[in-house]
């Protein structure tokens, strides 16, 4: 959400939640993403759940059955337009968090590829394939509704 001290230049991270299969299994969304997000739509002002129509797009269909407000966030130019914000926000402080280890692993995890002659744009990337960026690509997500959403 926007900062209370500062809401027209700073976001507030109010909640973070990490997701990892069982070892050898793939993440059931339903039984874990689904239940906490309906959760926190009934005890808190929920406004949007934006997502990855790649990775989410069944569940966010049930959710919307549920009266979740959910919104396809573009992983091709809007992305590359939200994580260059997320970099500019996480250089000038911009950002207010309550030191979560791991979204802060996650943000140690990325790197950054611009785009060619952009200079309003770049993508986060892994460091390495082996790491986790989940939690900075919804940062970059969020960040990026929250601004344009006023919230």
């Amino acid at each position: 959400t926007r900062s209370k001290n500062d809401p027209a230049h700073v976001v507030t991270v109010r909640s973070v939640q990490k997701w990892a299969p069982e070892k050898g299994r793939p993440l059931n969304y339903g039984s874990t993403i689904k239940p906490y997000v309906l959760d926190y739509h009934r005890n808190h002002n929920l406004v949007e759940m934006t997502y990855d129509p790649y990775q989410m797009h069944a569940l966010a269909q049930e959710l919307r059955e549920e009266g979740v407000n959910c919104v396809p966030f573009d992983q091709n130019s809007l992305r590359l337009k939200a994580d260059k914000q997320l970099f500019d926000f996480i250089r000038d402080m911009r950002i207010e968090h309550s030191g979560d280890l791991d979204l802060r692993e996650h943000i140690e995890n990325c790197s950054s590829k611009k785009a060619i002659g952009e200079d309003t744009k770049l993508r986060i990337i892994k460091r390495s394939n082996s790491l986790k960026i989940d939690l900075a690509v919804c940062l970059s997500m969020g960040v990026y509704e929250c601004m344009r959403l006023l919230l």
